[in-house]
């Protein structure tokens, strides 16, 4: 009889998503159809792009709405294909006269290739075997002792940005330099590397906390108030977002949240990014941002609408220019790649997206941002789109099974930082010394802690595990 009920309550949940599915199918196909009746016959070429990957997009989120409990919404096969096509989608809308427009024809293909890139690196690290001797179930935390072992790191990230402060003023505040150079971006690297120990330190005890007691304590409440505040004046807002969604990915293998609870999350840091950025744009530019969405002739006066598409739409347009002009055999071979990695030797080296800006523009008062598909491709053409996201894909899902199988606390936090500073990689199009930085101070931090581990102590309580 249970049998019975389980499989009827399967088929409903079966044909309730067919029946989704060709919803969403009709709704894209009527508007598909009424927009070609509005537009020329030379851009009805571009709308199978679109509406395939808003069919796409559509699949996955009604999948995670029905089976939001069997499946991980937070998994390398399910969150990055869906910030990645959601990103590119939004990105190529050519409904505003910001930046140029987008050439979707050129664009999608190779968007498209990036993606199967992934999720063959993905199946690839499936396929693999992990060895169980690198695979270690986690002991129970001494959490006094995981307070000892971050406060030196955290003190010396602090340390870092009160230099900077002293140094550089608030580059929150600052604007352009004499010299045309926003305040944020003469900032020293080095400095800006030591000063991300606030968030990196921060994270790893407020997610030890909830992986031994599922509750915060006072100082990791503490913790998630005051870091956020600290990283404000260095007028990134990456930073805080990277800090609150390693945070998230891995409390959400803890103890998984409602999805209403997740989404509302989600939106707060959407809105966090957004007033920083209304903040310092409020400073660095000239106009307000509603003057600035009716100049671009934005088709809805909303300025957090138009925070959201200018955000994406920057990114793709200049990938776009780089597609479009880049000709065969001019690539650059891993100049741009390696651009951020130089910047740790002595003497002033040129970041990678300030040598974007300077490529593309002739000069900047700031780097420019690609996309992953731009700078892979400016660099290695298809093929490198290609291998370059299959090893995005091999290395987030091999972290992935290790933080299921090893039940490991240090596992989490690495595949946290892993697949957030992927996502991180998707917007920021240049390969940055920090992705190695984070993981390797990570990693560091995560060992200090084990050495301060409480002897003769049991397994420590399971994180919920989901099938890889």
């Amino acid at each position: 009889m249970i049998r019975v009920m389980v499989t009827q309550s399967a088929n409903k949940q079966k044909i309730s998503l067919i029946s989704l599915c060709l919803l969403g199918s009709a709704i894209l196909g009527i508007g598909i159809t009424i927009i070609s009746q509005t537009i020329e016959a030379s851009t009805l070429r571009l709308l199978p792009w679109y509406s395939i990957t808003g069919l796409v997009i559509f699949f996955i989120l009604t999948a995670i709405i029905l089976f939001y409990r069997r499946l991980d919404l937070l998994s390398p096969w399910i969150l990055y294909p869906l910030v990645y096509l959601t990103y590119y989608l939004i990105g190529s809308l050519n409904i505003s006269t910001y930046r140029r427009e987008v050439d979707v024809g050129m664009l999608f293909p190779v968007v498209y290739l990036g993606l199967l890139g992934f999720l063959g690196g993905v199946l690839l690290a499936k396929i693999i075997p992990i060895s169980r001797k690198v695979v270690r179930p986690s002991k129970k935390l001494y959490l006094p002792g995981v307070w000892n072992a971050i406060i030196p790191f955290y003190l010396i990230g602090l340390l870092s940005l009160v230099l900077i402060l002293l140094k550089n003023g608030i580059p929150l505040l600052g604007g352009v330099t004499r010299s045309g150079i926003l305040l944020r971006a003469t900032v020293s690297p080095t400095l800006e590397s030591f000063a991300r120990l606030i968030w990196i330190s921060a994270a790893i005890y407020v997610i030890m906390v909830y992986s031994q007691t599922h509750s915060f304590d006072k100082k990791s409440i503490l913790l998630m108030i005051v870091t956020p505040l600290l990283l404000l004046p260095l007028g990134y807002r990456g930073y805080i977002v990277i800090f609150a969604v390693v945070v998230l990915i891995a409390l959400f293998h803890i103890r998984r949240p409602t999805l209403l609870i997740l989404f509302s999350i989600l939106g707060l840091i959407t809105i966090a990014s957004y007033l920083i950025w209304i903040v310092r744009y409020s400073v660095e530019g000239s106009l307000d941002i509603s003057t600035l969405a009716r100049f671009y002739h934005f088709p809805i006066n909303n300025s957090f609408l138009f925070y959201l598409y200018s955000i994406m739409r920057e990114d793709i347009s200049l990938t776009s220019d780089i597609l479009s002009s880049v000709a065969h055999g001019s690539f650059l071979g891993g100049r741009l790649f390696i651009a951020d990695l130089l910047t740790i030797l002595p003497g002033k080296q040129q970041s990678g997206p300030m040598m974007m800006a300077q490529m593309l523009h002739g000069s900047g008062v700031a780097g420019l941002t690609v996309s992953i598909v731009g700078g892979l491709y400016f660099d290695f053409g298809t093929t490198g789109v290609a291998i370059g996201l299959l090893v995005i894909g091999f290395l987030c899902m091999t972290f992935y099974r290790r933080m299921l199988l090893s039940r490991s606390v240090t596992s989490m936090v690495l595949y946290s930082i892993i697949m957030t500073e992927s996502l991180h990689y998707l917007h920021r199009g240049v390969f940055s010394v920090n992705y190695i930085w984070d993981v390797l101070v990570a990693l560091c931090i995560c060992k200090v802690i084990e050495f301060k581990r409480m002897p003769n102590v049991e397994d420590a309580p399971s994180f919920k595990r989901t099938p890889s």
